[in-house]
Order: C-alpha cells, then structure tokens, then sequence
C-alpha cells in the first residue's frame, strides 16, 4: 500500500476492500514544550553552572 496507494482486497464471497496507508500529519519529532516558568537567562545561567562542574 505504501508504493501502490492503495490495496484491494477480494474475499471469497466476491466482497472487495481497499486498504489506503495513513500519512502522518507531522514530523515524530514535534513534541509539545513544557511551560518550566523560566526565562532565557535563567536556562542559561543554569546551563554555564551544569558545564562548570
């Protein structure tokens, strides 16, 4: 179904099914964020103190 589009399927009985692959709407990738209640500064300074150590 993935190279054709779409499969059919026929049944004993004469009945005929299509299967049509599902494409994801987005990336895998795309998660929501987290709202941490922090600003650019504070990550930051958090970041520089993480690599300090």
């Amino acid at each position: 179904a993935k190279k054709e589009g779409v499969v059919l399927i026929k049944r004993k009985d004469g009945s005929l099914f299509e299967v049509l692959p599902i494409t994801p709407k987005g990336s895998p990738l795309d998660v929501k964020g987290v709202d941490v209640g922090l600003d650019a500064a504070e990550i930051v300074g958090i970041l520089r103190e993480i690599r300090e150590r």
